[in-house]
């Protein structure tokens, strides 16, 4: 059985996944819940990288998702959460109608 995902890699991308969500929550932005989450996420891999003073690509230290470190995976994501941004209308990530009222 081969194994794709270690469990850091889980954990990595879990917390970056719930500071982008309360960023998303506090600001009303789609975009920037998804640029915090990739940012967190590849600056944890990359600081557990250089704590275990592992390169950025060693299989052996960080977190890895089919092989390949979660570092990378997270700044595909960065990118491609640019280039949508930048081909979509102005306010696309912003709920229609303004700030969403949670109590009506």
């Amino acid at each position: 059985m081969v194994v794709v995902f270690n469990l850091l890699a889980l954990a990595i991308l879990g917390a970056g996944l719930a500071v982008g969500a309360v960023v998303g929550e506090v600001t009303g932005s789609v975009l920037a819940m998804v640029i915090v989450a990739c940012v967190v996420a590849a600056a944890i891999d990359v600081a557990i990288r250089r704590r275990q003073r592992k390169g950025l690509f060693a299989v052996d230290g960080g977190g890895l998702m089919v092989f390949l470190p979660v570092w990378l995976f997270a700044l595909a994501a960065l990118l491609a959460t640019a280039l949508v941004a930048t081909a979509l209308p102005p306010g696309w990530d912003r709920p229609a109608g303004g700030a969403v009222d949670a109590g009506r």
